[in-house]
């Protein structure tokens, strides 16, 4: 890594929220999400008073990113509109690094923001918990921090699938997307790169059911997300409306919030660690209700992804409007490739044989990777090469505590424990 790189990532980029008071309730709950090293916002910053105007600048000019949370309110106000005047100026002699504008109603379109606004980044964000994770995923860019995972030894797998998700132009296209693999295999990596590359759709909420859980869980956790309910009275309202509510209901219901969370090309995923299939690994009614209802939804698209596949035919699944493809562990060619590049971004000096002598051990399970690229910076390569068994010893606690078959801790080896 470069002495730039390394700086940069020491430094907390900061966002300015310029938005109206009467959209403090969206406003805020973005705030509290992002943290205050990484937010200025008039609640923070400063009171009003006579050197308000000279505090707002200050603090623009202190912030990295100006971020306009844009709705029918906030592009009346005058205070707005004096801190989109200040951002325009900052920006043109570079104080500001960027601006981003978030559409935070159903009623304002980019034709009504100011001129130069038109020509920055400009992203519907409809839920707080939306419009968080775009300025974090902008902060970290700033940073080079852009987030996106290695992405080796998929090539084929990838270009296969391809053809599943573009079919024949007289055919329905798939949006329910079903993977399938060992947790901690890459799945939502090749999601993501799939629906991105493919679809143009970037990967937003993810949502985790477990054995126990049912739709009730995953309607909770979409109403959060969504964060439409303004008072706890709102939400005890709606919970017990759902749970009223027949099978088929619940599954609409389901299916609504998630095109409501796919507005603006955005795609869910549900990671199913046992939910929504039942021990012969049949999809359950609730399962079934909820892929035929987002049948409704054509342009939005969904993943889903299990530890095994669902005992479904093919055919049926495209009925259904869902494909399913299965994301092996990487093959030990690839997992060379993958442990060389990631030595690289951490700035791990290794040689051929070294990752050679490691590379069996990893069995293309990433998180395993990690794990040594973790210990090889902060321990040394001798270290990990030294007690590989560790290696193998994580990556089966990994999956039993996933799977949580009864494993007992007295099983493992010193090694092991101290790999976690």
């Amino acid at each position: 890594m470069s002495e730039t790189a390394a700086k940069s990532q020491k430094v907390a980029m900061r966002a300015f929220l310029s938005h109206s008071t009467e959209d403090n309730d969206f406003v805020m709950p973005v705030a509290r999400q992002l943290g205050r090293r990484r937010v200025r916002i008039d609640k923070w910053e400063f009171e009003t008073g006579a050197q308000l105007i000279q505090r707002i600048r200050t603090a623009i000019a202190a912030s990295d990113v100006f971020v306009l949370f844009a709705s029918k309110k906030s592009l009346e106000s005058l205070w707005v509109k004096f801190e989109i005047n200040e951002a325009e100026e900052l920006l043109r002699v570079e104080v500001l690094k960027s601006a981003l504008v978030l559409i935070i109603d159903r009623e304002t379109r980019s034709s009504d923001l100011p001129p130069w606004m038109k020509r920055c980044l400009i992203e519907e964000a409809l839920s707080p918990s939306a419009a968080s994770r775009v300025v974090e995923h902008h902060l970290n860019k700033l940073r080079g921090l852009d987030g996106q995972p290695l992405f080796i030894g998929r090539e084929a797998l990838l270009s296969e699938f391809a053809e599943k998700l573009i079919p024949a132009a007289e055919s329905t296209a798939p949006h329910t997307i079903v993977l399938g693999g060992l947790p901690g295999i890459g799945r939502r990596t090749f999601f993501e790169r799939a629906v991105r590359d493919f679809l143009s759709v970037r990967v937003g909420p993810v949502f985790h059911l477990r054995t126990t859980d049912g739709l009730d869980r995953l309607n909770l956790a979409l109403l959060e997300e969504l964060g439409s309910l303004d008072t706890k009275t709102e939400l005890a309202a709606a919970i017990e409306y759902f749970q009223s509510a027949s099978a088929k209901e619940k599954a609409e219901l389901i299916a609504q919030m998630l095109a409501s969370c796919g507005y603006g090309n955005v795609a869910s995923v549900i990671v199913d660690e046992g939910a929504l299939l039942d021990s012969s690994g049949r999809y359950t009614e609730d399962a079934l209700n909820l892929l035929d209802a987002l049948k409704k939804y054509p342009d939005t698209v969904v993943g889903i992804i299990h530890t095994r596949r669902p005992t479904i035919e093919d055919s049926e699944l495209r009925v259904l409007n869902g494909v399913y493809t299965r994301v092996p562990p990487l093959d030990l060619i690839s997992t060379k490739l993958f442990i060389n590049q990631s030595f690289r971004r951490s700035g791990v000096q290794s040689t051929s044989e070294q990752i050679n002598e490691l590379a069996p051990y990893l069995e293309g399970y990433p998180p395993a990777i990690a794990l040594a690229v973790s210990l090889a910076k902060e321990y040394g390569l001798h270290y990990v090469i030294a007690d590989k068994a560790g290696l193998v010893n994580f990556q089966i606690m990994s999956w039993f505590s996933k799977f949580g078959q009864g494993f007992k801790w007295r099983f493992c080896s010193p090694a092991a424990l101290r790999w976690l």
